[in-house]
Formats: C-alpha cells, structure tokens, sequence
C-alpha cells in the first residue's frame, strides 16, 4: 500500500504539493491527471526521493519518508530504490550502453549481480517487453516506443515492487498506446503497483483502477476512472477534461 499523509512542498514561494493525502491499494494501476503545474510529476518524483518534501509523509513499499530528502532518509531511501522503479518521461538510457547493457546496469553495481546471471534475466526482461531481438542495440538505434520498452525492462530488472512512470505514452503513435496498456496490464496482473503521471485520459480509462485529479497543488478529485472521468463532480475536473 502507498499512502501519502499530508504532504507539502514550496519552491520559494509557490506550493507545488499543498497538504496531499490518499491511500494507493497494493497491485492497483494510480493515475495522476491534471493540467500542467498541478504538481503531478512533482509528486511522483516525491515517491521515490527524486524530490524532497516539505511536510507530511510517505509510506510506501514498507517504509516510511519524512521531509528531510537525503540525510533525513538515508536508510529508507536505500531500500527503496530497490523496491521502486522509475520510468523517466525522456526514458535517460545510457547511449553508451546497449540494450541489455542497460538492464543489467543496476542488478550489477548496485546489488552486485554477476554479469552472466544479470544477463541472463535482463534477456528474459527484454523477451517480456517483446525486445528480445533488439538486446544488442544502442539506444540512437531504437525507435521512441522501442527505448521506452528497455526503460521499463531496466526498472523491472530490481525487482521492485512499485513502479514509476512519468508520462509512457508522451513518445508514442496513437496506435501504440495500446501496446503499453497490455505490456502494463500483464505487470499489474502479477501484482506490480503502478503510479502514472498522463495526460492521455484514453490510456488513463484503460489502464487505471484508481484517477487522482491534481490541481494546484491538490487532489481536488479521485475514484474509479468511470467515476472521475466520465462524470466528474468537481467543476475544476470538469474544465480540464472540456465539460464545460
């Protein structure tokens, strides 16, 4: 279960997360829709120690984060960056690094992996991702929806229990979209728990059991997505998906 208890961040001046609290059910796919500067991938960075927080706390994959980033939480940290996976926006593959390269690049100098055994999973991680043939690539060699495969078979490849992604379908042909939504939909179905900054609201009814709608700063909506997207109660939901 992720939960976040009051949390709050400034920069300078502006609050860009003004006292979030909701509960994540363990295996569920968590959307986090809005208009942009609403504090969405803000938040996600949040869950992971990307970004430091002000206030409140987060509770996620059986630690608990305190304000404070780093030196507060330096324990915490070091256990969840095992648990928890993060899918950049941009992908950030390592161009020097083929495919397979890139998966077994934390399994080996992060947990300490031997190559061979690392290897042999992030074959079976590219195979998942229907990459199998293109391990031995480089990056500038794959197309966008290609290197976003490697990307989530490299956050795959420790393991974790939560997984990350800001904005999957950003580098994607329409067409493409639902190729994510079933590769998601099979991890989810093995009991991964993702949270997923969009700004498609097709691929957020497709993938999510649960819609945050952020707002300046706050979750000014949430529920099933046939609930928050398709009859939205709050006016501010309503004006971002063009309902009135």
């Amino acid at each position: 279960m992720i939960e976040l208890v009051s949390v709050t961040k400034t920069f300078g001046e502006k609050t860009v997360l003004a006292g979030i609290s909701a509960t994540f059910d363990d295996g569920a796919a968590v959307s986090l829709v809005g208009p942009s500067g609403g504090g969405k991938t803000t938040l996600l960075r949040c869950l992971n120690g990307l970004e430091s927080f002000d206030g409140g706390a987060i509770k996620i994959a059986g630690e608990t984060v305190q304000p404070g980033g780093e030196r507060a939480n330096r324990a915490a940290f070091a256990k969840l960056r095992g648990r928890v996976g993060f899918v950049f926006q941009q992908f950030n593959l390592f161009s020097h690094r083929t495919a397979i390269g890139n998966v077994i690049e934390a399994p080996v100098h992060v947990r300490g992996e031997s190559v061979s055994s690392a290897t042999e999973r992030a074959r079976q991680l590219l195979a998942k991702v229907g990459m199998e043939e293109h391990g031995h690539k480089y990056p500038h060699e794959l197309s966008g929806g290609q290197q976003q495969r490697v990307a989530i078979a490299r956050a795959l490849a420790m393991k974790p229990e939560v997984l990350l992604m800001d904005e999957p379908t950003s580098a994607l042909d329409p067409e493409r979209v639902q190729d994510v939504v079933e590769l998601l939909s099979g991890l989810k179905g093995e009991g991964l728990s993702l949270v997923i900054v969009t700004h498609e609201m097709h691929f957020a009814r497709a993938i999510s059991d649960h819609v945050c709608v952020l707002h300046s700063g706050s979750i000014v909506e949430q529920g099933a997505p046939r609930e928050v997207l398709s009859a939205p109660k709050d006016p501010r939901t309503r004006a971002f998906l063009g309902l009135e």
